[in-house]
């Protein structure tokens, strides 16, 4: 409605004051608000730096020095200091955009990173449960130990002559399958 009525209106109100040092006072209320967009997105910057923040945060610094040239200096449109405005607002929105594509790619790495380290760990799990059913099939009792004591594997036929499950022994010192004359000595 705003809109229609400006622009079927004979008379507009005057927007520009060039013998005044504000030569632009409605492009204040941006300047104010890019300003306070910088407060805000620094103290969430300090919180989460991401580089997408970084380019905001940076962008605001064209963004306050275009409402500054319009607001202080341009006093007709399309006069240098209006260009020039333009001109540090399309530098704002590059950076951005660059910021944003760079946040994308890193974010892609990551994905891929999580990928393979899934794989990793599939493989892994394979690999265990294989060497498991090594270990089980052996006749002999097969008990594997860290440089601390600490029971790491326990096969079947170790349950069948000890008598422990596995899941008591795991992580216990193998001192516990010993006599006591021997456990001294571990």
């Amino acid at each position: 409605i705003s809109v229609l009525m400006s622009a079927s209106s004979t008379s507009l109100p005057q927007t520009i004051f060039p013998n005044e040092l504000v030569k632009r006072p409605y492009d204040i209320l941006p300047l104010v608000f890019f300003l306070a967009a910088g407060y805000c997105s620094w103290s969430w910057f300090k919180i989460n730096k991401t580089r997408l923040g970084l380019a905001l945060l940076l962008s605001l610094i064209p963004q306050v020095t275009a409402q500054l040239h319009v607001a202080f200096g341009s006093i007709a449109l399309f006069d240098n200091h209006f260009n020039i405005a333009h001109l540090f607002k399309i530098i704002a929105y590059c950076y951005v955009l660059v910021g944003a594509l760079i946040d994308l790619v890193s974010v892609k790495d990551t994905v891929e990173l999580q990928q393979k380290f899934r794989t990793g760990i599939d493989t892994a799990k394979e690999a265990s449960a294989k060497l498991q059913a090594i270990l089980n099939s052996i006749a002999d009792a097969v008990i594997t130990i860290d440089q601390y004591g600490k029971i790491l594997a326990f096969n079947k036929t170790a349950v069948d002559i000890f008598g422990y499950k596995e899941q008591e022994v795991l992580g216990k010192n193998v001192k516990i399958l010993m006599p006591n004359k021997y456990s001294i000595q571990h």
